[in-house]
């Protein structure tokens, strides 16, 4: 069995008998969603620890192609819109009176209430994303 890891979908051959066997993706840790998608077949999506998702139904002999996406944690998406926006960043403002008619530099797409951004203790982003490691198990 071969598997290999890259930011892109990836290739994953197997040349092992599939049949009357259970194979898992083991994300090892996620930070705080993931989906999963082998050969364009969506086989769940994981939220919790142990982080792993049975694959066998999507999976078949030779090549396979594996895509995970990962959702950011949304404190992050705050603190990020929170800091200052970019350079060339365009002004908006909605002649129907929404955000109370003013101008407001767009590029940020998340808001939440200025109490809940009040409670927040965070400075620095926490950590993020898929922190593996990422691996194929075989359970019969």
């Amino acid at each position: 069995m071969k598997f290999v890891w890259n930011n892109e979908i990836t290739p994953i051959n197997f040349i092992d008998e599939l049949e009357h066997k259970n194979y898992y993706i083991d994300l090892g840790v996620v930070n705080d969603i993931a989906r999963i998608k082998l050969n364009g077949k969506d086989v769940g999506v994981v939220w919790c620890a142990l982080w792993k998702i049975n694959i066998s139904s999507a999976l078949k002999e030779g090549e396979n192609k594996l895509e995970i996406e990962v959702a950011n944690r949304w404190i992050n998406r705050l603190l990020g819109d929170k800091s200052e926006p970019e350079k060339y960043t365009r002004t908006v403002k909605f002649d129907d009176g929404l955000m109370g008619g003013k101008e407001y530099k767009a590029g940020r797409y998340t808001f939440t209430t200025k109490s809940a951004m009040d409670s927040f203790r965070f400075t620095e982003p926490l950590s993020s994303g898929l922190l593996g490691p990422v691996n194929i198990l075989e359970m019969n």
